[in-house]
């Protein structure tokens, strides 16, 4: 009987340590799925430079911790290079008229915030609306 009793303990015990930290692992699951669902599309942007406004297209995808796609603009396109995600916050860098861009950026409130830096112009920020869901 004492073996039996400590046999149903052991099993209750280690089922209720599996099911916490299953419970942690899903919400981790849930905030990658969140973010990538919610990251992934087309977004909107104008960024202020002291040559002017430009205006472009952003198309982001976003596999695990890995962002691809590329910048759209009146100069061309420019694909995305060492493109990270991390919950919801992304860096990136990508070209634009020969000049290299480093971007980093994070959603919140359902608008990406990114701030830029070049070597050749400084750095500056805007933001990302979504043109689709």
């Amino acid at each position: 009987m004492k073996t039996l009793f400590a046999c149903l303990l052991i099993f209750c015990l280690s089922s209720f340590a599996f099911a916490n930290t299953s419970i942690g692992n899903v919400d981790a699951h849930k905030i990658i799925n969140d973010s990538t669902h919610q990251i992934t599309g087309k977004w909107k942007g104008v960024a202020e430079t002291a040559n002017g406004s430009i205006e472009f297209v952003a198309i982001f995808k976003v596999s695990a911790d890995s962002l691809t796609g590329e910048y759209q603009s009146s100069n061309g396109n420019s694909p995305l290079r060492d493109g990270k995600v991390k919950g919801y916050t992304i860096e990136f860098t990508h070209d634009y008229s020969g000049i290299e861009v480093k971007a980093t950026g994070k959603l919140e409130g359902g608008v990406i915030k990114i701030h830029w830096k070049t070597d050749q112009y400084g750095e500056g920020d805007y933001q990302l609306t979504k043109l689709d869901n």
